[in-house]
């Protein structure tokens, strides 16, 4: 008994001086070469020991906050002007710099294909993207994505593996606003629409839901499941005769899906790419999807995409503008008078 007091005293001692020790980080995303979005009130965020005090320094101003709980804590800067070759410092028990911080336009790129797509597999058939990667490097612009390393620099090697779409924007609008621009990316190739909101932002769409229950009206899922099995049957005898001749089979036909639900995972891309940049201050969203639909049975593009962006805009707590690609961020204006 004595021995076991002895090994739970020093082990409380060990877990106190760990927990009195713990330093202040930072997400990936407040990093050198980062940019923040000018004119607006700026969240600097991290995580430290519950109840220390941590302050974020810049451009003259100094926030402090202290961390709740759980070790989390988050600072509001005053809005910036467009700078360039600026230091964030982060003070708790210990400190962290980070340099050559801009302050500029900030847009995040999202969706499939095209927005991940880099540069290079482009500029073969844009000679327009073509003149604009071989004019690099650009000093002041930044691209980030998720599990990347950091903040890149657009020099000669980096804009070749940058999102070509999100980059060829983000070029156009440095030289036309003569700003720094930082861009996030977080897409992902054939993709739909579903992954990319949350379970929440689904279901509380009214919009969608009086779109589901039109559709369930009519569906007879026991009905589509018999017509899949049959297709089924007949795609795995022509995958024989294929085998047997050498030929290329098409993909395997896809199950029916309930009324409302999904073949993939709802929110599951917008949780782990997504969820990450928040509450980051940026200027809006360029958006490029609608190849692989919505996932969601039931429910179209165009309805689906509007709850997407009304979500987005409340998760972010910024009612921010969009520029869209293939597929618009509908659904401005309609009935229920939303916006």
């Amino acid at each position: 008994m004595k021995h076991l007091t002895s090994v739970l005293f020093i082990s409380c001692l060990t877990f106190c001086s760990t927990a009195a020790r713990a330093d202040v980080k930072l997400p990936p995303l407040i990093s050198d070469h980062m940019v923040l979005q000018c004119e607006v009130a700026a969240p600097i965020w991290g995580t430290a020991a519950p109840g220390e005090k941590v302050s974020v320094s810049i451009a003259g101003q100094m926030k402090i906050a202290t961390a709740d709980a759980k070790g989390n804590w988050k600072v509001i800067l005053d809005p910036l002007k467009v700078a360039e070759g600026l230091t964030l410092t982060v003070k708790g028990k210990n400190t962290i710099t980070i340099q050559d911080v801009l302050v500029g336009e900030v847009w995040l790129g999202s969706g499939q294909s095209n927005m991940a797509g880099p540069g290079r597999t482009f500029k073969g058939n844009d000679p327009g993207l073509q003149k604009t990667l071989a004019a690099a490097p650009y000093p002041r612009i930044r691209m980030i994505k998720q599990g990347g390393q950091g903040w890149q620099l657009a020099t000669p090697a980096n804009v070749e593996v940058f999102s070509g779409l999100l980059f060829a924007y983000g070029s156009r609008l440095q030289a036309e606003l003569n700003v720094p621009v930082g861009l996030l990316l977080a897409a992902v190739g054939g993709t739909p629409s579903g992954d990319w909101l949350t379970e929440e932002m689904y279901r509380s769409d009214i919009a969608c839901q009086t779109q589901l229950k039109e559709f369930a009206a009519t569906y007879d899922f026991d009905k589509a499941t018999r017509n899949y099995e049959r297709v089924l049957a007949a795609w795995k005898s022509n995958e024989a005769k294929a085998k047997q001749t050498g030929g290329k089979m098409g993909r395997v036909p896809a199950a029916p899906v309930k009324a409302g639900e999904s073949s993939g995972h709802i929110g599951s891309l917008y949780e782990a790419n997504v969820r990450p940049y928040q509450p980051y201050a940026i200027r809006g969203v360029l958006w490029d999807q609608g190849e692989s639909g919505t996932g969601i049975t039931g429910v179209d593009q165009f309805h689906l995409m509007g709850a997407l962006i009304n979500g987005w805009r409340k998760d972010w707590g910024q009612d921010f503008p969009r520029r869209y690609g293939k597929t618009s961020w509908a659904r401005d204006t309609n009935a229920s008078g939303r916006s």
